[in-house]
């Protein structure tokens, strides 16, 4: 009986979190602009870039490189961390 109340609170929990969180372009200056229009709302988290990827392929490399864009002024500094290397 427990479990079933365990499964209904998380199901509860579940229907409250959105999963639309990613959302692909076929170019980075698309999604640049789209994500110009998510930072009027603050709704972008940030945007990531495969730059070894061909549209047109089926296939995935088996080392993808990517690279990161965000608004700085979203994301918290930790100077604590500092150089790890």
């Amino acid at each position: 009986m427990r479990i079933i109340v365990v499964i209904h609170e998380v199901v509860l929990f579940l229907q409250c979190v959105k999963y639309d969180k990613a959302i692909g372009f076929p170019t980075e200056d698309e999604a640049v602009h789209e994500g110009m229009y998510l930072l009027s709302s603050e709704k972008l988290w940030a945007v990531v870039v495969f730059t070894n990827i061909d549209n047109s392929s089926t296939t995935i490399p088996n080392h993808l490189v990517y690279k990161i864009r965000y608004f700085k002024a979203y994301v918290y500094v930790d100077t604590k961390l500092g150089n790890r290397s």
